[in-house]
């Protein structure tokens, strides 16, 4: 898959955004729940044998002669997840979805761990030889970004499965697919989606699809191939053909919209007709996926 790197040396001073608590595996600048060596005061909780002489609160034991132990809130990292959609009806369209989805994939890769947040990134199906890499320092980005553009479009893979990699540790703070939700039945979507909403604190689907998909040009009538198993959907003519495309397309879209509202996974049109800087700096932003590194929440 291509990759657009131009937009990656642009993307300025974001991270990734997170309402509330982080349980990041790693030590981070996030507030989390968990108590430790921080900087911030949290409680006091009665001194323990073996604890360090260090944290003991001297000046309560002054005031009330009881022995208690100083505790801080203990900063950590956030953990994201990104399901990367990598079958083979990715690979169409124009422009291509799979150039479009792999660099939204690698945008949110480098925000994360610039940021030093732990990055998962899940690919589901294709020629890819590495299905999941994790990282949570900018040097993983490295890898990361090779194994996108050396993974080509194909297969139907199984999206629940992929996102469940994801999180073999436990839940996760965000996780994202990013995907033409184009599967053989409602079935497959709704298992995704399921997936989604239980592996993560904060889900959300970047739906992609291809302008020509959104808007074909039925003039002269159309035969749909299914790029997945090669099946002949319609042939039409042109009398009614859009009107009923965009019926169809509409009922397709209302349900996928549906799925994610019941399941509390935030849904955000990711179509290639949208240039990516957009996307990025603008559509993430205002959906509170991204959000200015500088400042935001410390």
């Amino acid at each position: 898959m291509q990759v657009d790197r131009a937009l990656l040396n642009d993307l300025g001073a974001l991270r990734v955004s997170l309402p509330g608590l982080s349980l990041g595996p790693q030590l981070g600048d996030r507030r989390s729940p968990h108590r430790g060596r921080g900087m911030e005061f949290a409680d006091h909780r009665p001194y323990r044998p073996g604890d360090d002489l260090r944290l003991v609160d001297w000046n309560v034991y002054r005031r009330l002669r009881q022995v208690l132990v100083r505790l801080f809130h203990e900063d950590r990292n956030l953990h994201l997840g990104i399901c990367l959609d990598c079958s083979a009806s990715m690979g169409v369209g124009t422009p291509r979805k799979d150039a479009h989805a792999a660099t939204l994939a690698a945008s949110l890769a480098l925000i994360g761990l610039r940021e030093r947040d732990t990055v998962t990134l899940s690919l589901a199906g294709g020629t890819g030889r590495i299905p999941r890499l994790r990282g949570h320092q900018a040097r993983s980005f490295s890898r990361q970004l090779q194994a996108l553009e050396q993974t080509e479009c194909g297969g139907a893979p199984d999206l629940a499965d992929a996102i469940r990699r994801m999180s073999d540790r436990g839940r996760i703070d965000r996780a994202i697919l990013i995907s033409d939700l184009f599967t053989e039945d409602d079935d497959a979507i709704d298992a995704a989606i399921r997936a989604l909403s239980v592996v993560a604190r904060r889900p959300a689907v970047l739906h992609v699809l291809a302008a020509d998909e959104v808007e074909p040009d039925l003039s002269e009538g159309i035969e749909a191939e299914d790029a997945e198993t090669g099946e002949i959907l319609a042939v039409g003519d042109r009398a009614g053909l859009g009107d009923a495309y965009q019926r169809a397309l509409q009922d397709y879209l209302r349900h996928v919209r549906t799925r994610c509202a019941a399941y509390r996974v935030q849904y955000v049109p990711a179509f290639t007709s949208i240039p990516l800087r957009t996307l990025v700096l603008d559509a993430l932003r205002r959906g509170r996926v991204v959000e200015s590194a500088r400042g935001a929440g410390r």
